[in-house]
């Protein structure tokens, strides 16, 4: 859905203060980013992207990847991101010193939900992705301010289609217990309903108790508040007695 920096991509949008926006080193300096790069292993995609100031001091930064994904994925332009956020991290970055920004992208990161009838699973997209590295969503993917490079999906599979589906056997479930446990839960459950009962019978006792040591006096009654306040304090002397 085109909400919020998704949204100012899609129209074209400047913005003073875009997603992402911070000053490093209380706007003493700026970062520059270069040398993106992508490398697969194992079904994992690594981007890297290195980061340097020539500023007066030492400030942390914020990188951010943004990910673009293949036009082949289904959808109509309206509704589908250019640039989605797939990762970020804390880097401090002494000045002159080159520090390097890396983020680790899963198939689960390069695949879409795709609802079409049968489906409701994750698709790994089929194409070429394109990853941009930078300070926020604007200057990210600005030429000259992030850094850029593109990659192939790796797909798990020949049809691309990374199996997720709702009734996945590996998806944890709740389970009930077992019908050897259900004896425990009654036995539980009817202590706990004699302990309640128990209780509200001692308290319709002490209730009649108090009662008739009042002999119908109440609190704001003819005897007045401090009468009934005195009578409720010799009951508990009389008790301890």
């Amino acid at each position: 859905a085109l909400i919020g920096y998704r949204w100012y991509h899609a129209k074209k949008r400047d913005v003073s203060f875009p997603f992402g926006f911070g000053l490093f080193a209380y706007g003493s300096a700026e970062v520059e980013y270069s040398d993106a790069n992508a490398t697969t292993s194992g079904g994992i995609v690594t981007i890297t992207a290195q980061m340097q100031h020539s500023g007066p001091r030492a400030g942390h930064e914020v990188p951010q990847l943004y990910l673009s994904f293949p036009s082949s994925i289904p959808g109509d332009a309206e509704s589908k991101p250019e640039w989605v956020l797939k990762g970020f991290a804390k880097k401090r970055i002494e000045p002159n010193s080159p520090v390097e920004a890396s983020f680790d992208l899963s198939q689960r990161d390069l695949s879409y939900w795709d609802d079409a009838p049968g489906k409701s699973m994750w698709v790994c997209a089929k194409g070429t992705f394109r990853a941009c590295v930078g300070s926020n969503a604007r200057d990210a993917v600005l030429e000259g301010k992030g850094s850029c490079t593109t990659f192939e999906a790796p797909c798990a599979t020949g049809n691309h289609v990374l199996v997720v589906k709702k009734d996945d056997s590996a998806v944890p479930r709740q389970r009930l217990p077992s019908m050897a446990a259900w004896p425990v839960f009654a036995a539980a459950a009817v202590a706990s309903l004699l302990a309640v009962a128990g209780l509200g019978a001692a308290l319709r006792r002490r209730q009649r108790q108090v009662g008739g040591a009042f002999g119908g006096v109440g609190v704001g009654g003819s005897a007045g508040g401090c009468d009934t306040l005195e009578l409720l304090a010799q009951t508990e002397n009389d008790n301890v007695e």
